[in-house]
C-alpha cells in the first residue's frame, strides 16, 4: 500500500497519524525479522504466507502502540532504522522510545558492534565468508598442500648476475640485427646482379604486375603470425593501381630470384613478417601475397604501406611538411575525394623524425581539435597521423570562394614559428581564380611573407581537376606558386626561388606514384658515405594496421655499382621477438628489466604487458611515469650518456613497509641506440632457486598435446568445448618457457618429435639428454608443480564442490603450468599475462576474486580464485615479502559465489531477488569496484548481461551507492580516467577502499557502511535494503 507524504510533524500530532507515517516501513522492517527469526528455527522463510506477515505487521504495530519492549528475548531481533527523517520523528514520540533501539549512524557502541540492520551480524558473516573462502582456497586449489611441498624441495643459492644479464640481452639483440642485416645484404646483391645498364629490365609487360587486391579468395588463408590472410607461395604487387593503365617507361621490377629469396628466409627464419622491395618508380613488390588495406579514395592497388619506410631509408633526417586544403566551392565531391586521397598518402610516408600540420581553408580557416596541431607543426606520432587522417576525413565543400591569400599566410605563420631549416608546403587545391589581377596579388603577398621568413620553404601543389600540359589561368596560378615565379608579376623578392612540383590530377587512380618521390624536391636521396654502401637502417617501432601489431622494419638502400638508385629492401620484425629476452626475462628473486628507446620512451616494461598481446599502439611513454622511484630523474641521463652502468636507488620495499635499494644496471646497443635495462629491488632476503637435484618428471606425466597421445596413454574425453582428460593433469609449456619465445610461437604447433624431446628431457634422471630450448628453472618448475596433480584428481572425484569447479591449474614464473582436467591448450596462451595471475602477485598470501568473465574454454561464465605459493623455508614460516614460487588458481561458476553469499545470510534469497523493489539485496564486490556475486549477474530476463570484455561494475548496478562513495571526501570510492581523444574513447578506473572497524553513515541517504580489515583487503559483503542504505564489509581474505 502507498501513502502520500505526511504533513510536517508538530507537536499535536496524533497517535493514529504517526502510525500511518509508519505502515510502510514497519511492513519492509519485518521482512528481515520473519527471515532472521526463521533463520534461528532453520525453517524456510520462503513458506512463511503473505497473510502471517501481514499479521506480524498489525501485531507489532499493536505492540508498538501498546508501549511493548520489542527488543526483550522471545520478541522480535533488534531493528536499526537509519533514515533521519524518520529518526527524528520517532524522537518526538515518547511511546517509541522504548519500542525500537535506536542508531543515530556513526561509530556504534560497543554493544552495537557488528549488527546490521534486521539483526545480520555483518561482522560475523564477513568472517565466516574470509574462513570459507581460506578453506576453499586450502582445500580445493591445494594451497597448503603446494606449499608443503615447496618447503620439503631442495634449494641452491643464486649469484648476483644482474649485469652479465643485461649485456646478453644486449648481445642477443645485436646479433638479431646482424642476421637481418646479412639477409638485406644478399637481397641487394641480388637486385644488383639483376640490372645491368647495358639490358636493363625496363618496360616491363602490364601482365607482370600482380596487384595485390586482385587475388582470389580462395588463394588467401588467415594465418596467426601475420594477423591476416596471406598465400606464402606467392608475392604481390602495389604502387600502380590494378593494373589496368600503362606503367611508366623506366618501371623496374624485382626479379624472380628475389621474390624466391624471400619465401626461402621465412622457411629459414619464421619470426620474419614482411618482406618488400620498393622501387624508385614506386613499384611496392611484398611477400606473402596478401590484400593490404587502402587508403580513403584510393585504388585497391594505391597501398600506401611501407612508404614511411621507404622516406626514413632514403632521408633519415626528417622533414617538415604543411598540407594545406582548398575547400572552396570550386571543388567537387570526386575532387575531394582526390584531395582527401593525397592527404592520406602524405600521412603515410611520415616517420617519428617529421613534423606535419593540417589546415583547410575557403573562406575562413579550418583547424584539427587537437589542440596541439591548431598552430604548430608536430612531430608524427601514430596519435598525430591519426588526428590529421581523421581531420581530412570529414573535410567538405563549402559554399563560398576560395581566399587562397589566407590558406597561404596561416601556412606560412605556421611555418615561421620553427626553427627548422627547410620546410614543405603542399597545397592541395583546385587553383581557381577570378583574375590575373587576383593571381598578382597573391603573389605579392607570398613574396612579401616569404621574405621575413628564415626557413627555407618550398612549395609543391596538387591541381585537382588540371592537367599539367593543357593552359588555363588555374594552371599558371599553381605553376607559379610552385616555381615561386615573381620575375612573371614583376613582384620584388630578396631570396633565390625554391622550385616545388606542381601535379594535375584529375582521379585517385594516380596519386600513389606522384607521393612516392615528392621530397626529392626537398632533398634528394644522400649519396652513401664511403665504406658504408649498405648500411643497416632500423626503423622506430610502429604499429602496423594489416598485422595489427607492432612491428620494427630494418632496410638497406639498393644501388647499382655505378651508384644509380633503385630503391629499398626491407625486412619487418615483431617488436616481440627483439624484446623477447627483455619483455619473458624472469626472476626468483624481486627482479624485472625494461627497454627504452634513445630518447627514453619505454618499448617493453612488465607494467605495459608483453608487445605480442598488445592491441593498440603504443603511446610514447617516458621512463619517468612508469619507473617512479624518488630520485630517478637525477640518474635518468646516466642510461643514455653511458654505453653501461650501475647505480642504485632508495625506494619503497617490495613489501611496502620500508625502504630498501633499487640497483639498476643498463647496457645501450650500439645499431640503434636502445637501452635495456635490469633493476633489483633489494630487500636484504636470500636469492635462491629450486636445485636441480630435484627429482625429474615422473615418465606417467602427461603433456597437454593430447592428439598426439595414443588410447592407451590418455583416456580423452571434450570438457565443454575443449579436448581433456581425467586421468591426470596436463603440463603445459607457454612459448615463455623457451630460450627464444617469438620463434617458438611463430613455428605454430609443437609436433610429435618435439613433444617426445620435451617430455624426455623433463623425465631424464640422467641428465644427460640434450636441452630442447628451454630456459633454466623450467624442467624443476614442472617438476614441483605436477606433485599437486594426484591431490586435484581425488578432489575432483571424492569434494562436493566439484560440480561448481570447471578447472585447476597452476602457473608459475617461467611459463610452466598445469591443468586438471587436463586440457589441450592454444600455443599462444601464456599464463603469466593472465589477470587471476597478476592480481595473485599482487596480493601474496590472499585469496583472490576475479569478476565473472566469458570462459573461452566454453563454460560460460566464471570466476576464478587464485593464491600464491611461496619459496619453499625449512621452518615453513611464511610472509608476503617472501619471493613467489607458483600460483594456484580455479575457475568457479558464478552460481556457487552467489551461493556463498545466500548460505551466508538467507535474507539475501528469496523468489524475488531479481525484483529492483525488494527488501534486502545483497552482493560481493571486489576493491576495484568489479562485481562478483550480485542477483542482475542470474537474472535470466536481464536484456544486457556482463559483457565479454567488460565486467560488471557497482557503477553500472549500483549507481545511487556508486555516486554517494564518489561524492566521499574521505575518497571510499575514486575514479580515475583516461581518454583516447583521436579514437573518442575514454577508459574509467576505480579503487574501492571503505574504513576499517567501523560503522558510518553517508549523510545524503543515511547508508551504512560497515567494514573489517585485518591486512589488506579484496573483498567486500554489501547488503542494500528497500531505502537504498546499504552496509558493506571489506573481507580480509588472507
Amino acid at each position: 500500500m502507498r501513502t502520500s507524504a505526511p504533513p510536517t510533524v508538530c507537536s499535536g500530532r496524533s497517535t493514529a497519524a504517526l502510525l500511518t507515517t509508519l505502515l510502510p516501513l514497519t511492513v519492509s522492517l519485518l521482512v528481515w525479522a520473519s527471515q532472521s527469526q526463521a533463520q534461528e528455527s532453520r525453517a524456510d522463510v520462503a513458506t512463511n504466507t503473505s497473510s502471517s506477515s501481514a499479521s506480524r505487521a498489525m501485531s507489532v504495530l499493536q505492540n508498538a502502540s501498546d508501549g511493548i519492549d520489542a527488543t526483550q528475548p522471545g520478541s522480535k531481533p533488534v531493528i536499526y532504522v537509519n533514515n533521519p527523517q524518520l529518526l527524528r520523528e520517532m524522537q518526538e514520540q515518547s511511546l517509541l522510545h522504548h519500542t525500537f533501539r535506536l542508531s543515530a549512524g556513526g561509530v556504534p557502541s560497543k554493544e552495537e558492534d557488528g549488527i546490521l540492520e534486521g539483526g545480520i551480524p555483518l561482522l560475523e558473516r564477513s568472517a565466516t565468508l574470509g574462513s570459507q573462502l581460506r578453506h576453499l582456497a586450502n582445500n580445493e586449489l591445494g594451497v597448503t598442500h603446494m606449499q608443503a611441498t615447496f618447503d620439503e624441495l631442495p634449494y641452491s643459492n643464486l649469484e648476483r648476475k644482474e649485469e652479465e644479464t643485461v649485456k646478453e640481452m644486449v648481445q642477443s639483440l645485436e646479433r638479431k640485427f646482424s642476421l637481418y642485416s646479412r639477409l638485406l645484404t644478399e637481397m641487394c646483391e641480388t637486385l644488383e646482379e639483376q640490372f645491368t645498364l647495358d639490358e636493363p629490365r625496363l618496360g616491363r609487360e602490364a601482365q607482370e604486375y600482380r596487384p595485390c587486391c586482385l587475388i582470389p579468395d580462395n588463394y588467401l588463408e588467415y594465418k596467426s603470425h601475420f594477423g591476416t590472410r596471406v598465400n606464402e607461395e606467392l608475392w604481390c604487387d602495389t604502387g600502380f593501381g590494378s593494373g589496368d593503365h600503362l606503367l611508366p617507361d623506366d618501371f623496374f621490377v624485382a626479379p624472380y630470384n628475389l621474390t624466391e629469396m624471400f619465401a626461402l628466409n621465412l622457411r629459414r627464419y619464421p619470426t620474419i613478417k614482411w618482406q618488400y622491395f620498393m622501387s624508385t618508380n614506386g613499384l611496392h613488390t611484398e611477400y606473402p601475397a596478401h590484400r593490404p588495406g587502402t587508403s580513403l579514395g584510393s585504388d585497391c592497388g594505391q597501398s600506401s604501406r611501407h612508404r614511411h619506410v621507404y622516406e626514413g631509408t632514403l632521408r633519415p633526417r626528417g622533414r617538415n611538411i604543411v598540407l594545406l586544403y582548398d575547400l572552396g566551392e570550386a571543388l567537387t565531391p570526386r575532387l575531394l575525394l582526390t584531395a582527401k586521397a593525397i592527404g592520406h598518402q602524405v600521412v603515410s610516408t611520415l616517420t617519428l623524425q617529421d613534423n606535419i600540420a593540417v589546415v583547410g581553408v575557403a573562406g575562413n580557416v579550418a583547424r584539427p581539435a587537437a589542440a596541439c596541431m591548431r598552430s604548430a607543426m608536430t612531430p608524427a606520432t601514430h596519435d598525430v597521423k591519426q588526428t590529421a587522417r581523421h581531420f581530412m576525413d570529414f573535410l567538405e565543400i563549402q559554399n563560398e570562394p576560395t581566399n587562397h591569400t589566407l590558406g597561404l599566410m596561416t601556412a606560412l605563420n605556421i611555418i615561421s614559428q620553427s626553427a627548422n631549416s627547410s620546410a614543405l608546403l603542399v597545397y592541395v587545391s583546385r587553383g581557381v581564380v577570378s583574375s590575373q589581377h587576383q593571381v598578382h596579388t597573391i603573389m605579392t603577398s607570398l613574396a612579401s611573407k616569404l621574405d621575413t621568413i628564415k626557413t627555407r620553404v618550398i612549395i609543391s601543389t596538387f591541381g585537382l581537376g588540371l592537367l599539367k600540359h593543357e593552359f588555363s589561368l588555374e594552371e599558371q596560378f599553381l605553376a607559379a606558386l610552385t616555381k615561386q615565379d615573381f620575375k612573371m608579376f614583376d613582384i620584388e623578392y630578396s631570396k633565390t626561388p625554391e622550385t616545388g612540383k606542381f601535379v594535375g590530377l584529375d582521379s585517385t587512380l594516380n596519386v600513389s606514384p606522384f607521393i612516392h618521390n615528392m621530397y626529392d624536391v626537398v632533398e634528394e636521396p644522400p649519396l652513401p658515405k664511403e665504406g658504408a654502401l649498405r648500411d643497416l637502417v632500423i626503423s622506430d617501432p610502429y604499429w602496423d594496421d594489416d598485422s595489427s601489431e607492432t612491428v620494427v622494419s630494418m632496410s638497406k638502400i639498393v644501388r647499382t655499382e655505378e651508384g644509380r638508385l633503385l630503391g629499398m629492401i626491407g625486412i619487418d620484425l615483431p617488436l616481440a621477438n627483439l624484446l623477447e629476452d627483455v619483455t619473458h626475462f624472469t626472476s626468483p628473486a624481486h627482479s624485472y628489466a625494461f627497454v627504452m628507446d634513445a630518447q627514453g620512451n619505454v618499448l617493453g616494461h612488465p607494467k605495459l604487458g608483453r608487445p605480442e598481446s598488445w592491441t593498440l599502439p603504443l603511446v610514447p611513454t617516458d621512463v619517468m611515469l612508469l619507473e617512479q622511484t624518488p630520485g630517478l630523474s637525477s640518474i635518468r641521463g646516466e642510461f643514455f650518456s653511458t654505453h653501461s652502468g650501475h647505480t642504485f636507488l632508495h625506494g619503497r620495499a617490495h613489501n611496502g613497509d620500508q625502504l630498501d635499494k633499487l640497483h639498476y644496471w643498463w647496457h645501450q646497443s650500439e645499431s640503434n641506440g636502445w637501452v635495456m635495462v635490469v633493476a633489483w629491488h633489494d630487500s636484504g632476503l636470500p636469492r635462491r632457486r629450486l636445485s636441480r637435484s630435484v627429482r625429474p618428471l615422473p615418465p606417467t606425466a602427461l603433456f597437454h598435446r593430447l592428439d598426439l597421445l595414443s588410447p592407451s596413454e590418455a583416456r580423452v574425453c571434450r570438457h565443454f568445448n575443449q579436448m581433456a582428460t581425467l586421468d591426470g593433469s596436463t603440463l603445459f609449456l607457454s612459448v615463455g618457457s623457451y630460450v627464444s619465445p617469438l620463434s617458438q610461437l611463430a613455428s605454430g604447433v609443437e609436433s610429435l618429435g618435439a613433444v617426445q624431446s620435451i617430455t624426455a628431457y623433463l623425465s631424464d634422471n640422467t641428465q644427460l639428454i640434450a636441452n630442447p630450448g628451454l630456459r633454466l628453472g623450467v624442467r624443476t618448475d614442472a617438476t614441483a608443480l605436477y606433485q599437486i596433480s594426484d591431490f586435484w584428481k581425488k578432489q575432483h572425484e571424492d569434494s562436493d564442490l566439484s560440480k561448481y569447479i570447471v578447472r585447476r591449474y597452476a602457473a608459475a614464473s617461467s611459463g610452466v603450468a598445469i591443468m586438471y582436467p587436463g586440457t589441450l591448450l592454444d600455443r599462444s596462451f601464456d599464463p603469466r599475462s593472465q589477470s587471476w595471475y597478476l592480481s595473485a602477485l599482487s596480493n601474496p598470501g590472499r585469496v583472490v576474486v576475479s569478476p565473472p568473465y566469458l570462459d573461452p574454454g566454453g563454460a560460460g561464465y566464471i570466476i576464478t580464485a587464485s593464491h600464491t605459493v611461496y619459496q619453499g623455508e625449512s621452518a615453513a614460516m611464511h610472509s608476503p615479502a617472501d619471493p613467489v614460487a607458483a600460483v594456484l588458481a580455479a575457475d568457479f561458476t558464478v552460481g556457487y559465489f552467489y551461493k556463498i553469499l545466500l548460505d551466508l545470510e538467507p535474507a539475501c534469497g528469496g523468489d524475488d531477488i531479481f525484483d529492483q523493489e525488494r527488501k534486502v539485496r545483497c552482493f560481493l564486490v571486489n576493491s576495484e569496484g568489479y562485481l562478483v556475486a550480485h542477483p542482475s549477474l542470474l537474472d535470466p530476463t536481464r536484456s544486457s548481461g556482463p559483457s565479454v570484455n567488460i565486467p560488471p561494475h557497482i557503477t553500472h548496478q549500483e549507481p545511487v551507492l556508486s555516486m554517494e562513495l564518489l561524492g566521499r571526501v574521505e575518497g571510499w570510492l575514486t575514479k580515475a580516467s583516461c581518454g583516447r581523444w583521436w579514437h573518442g574513447a575514454s577508459e574509467r578506473h576505480y579503487s574501492l577502499q571503505v574504513p576499517a572497524n567501523q560503522v558510518v553513515t553517508l549523510p545524503a541517504t543515511s547508508n551504512q557502511v560497515l567494514s573489517w580489515s585485518e591486512i589488506n583487503l579484496n573483498l567486500l559483503i554489501v547488503i542494500t535494503n528497500a531505502h537504498h542504505s546499504s552496509a558493506y564489509h571489506e573481507d580480509s581474505i588472507e
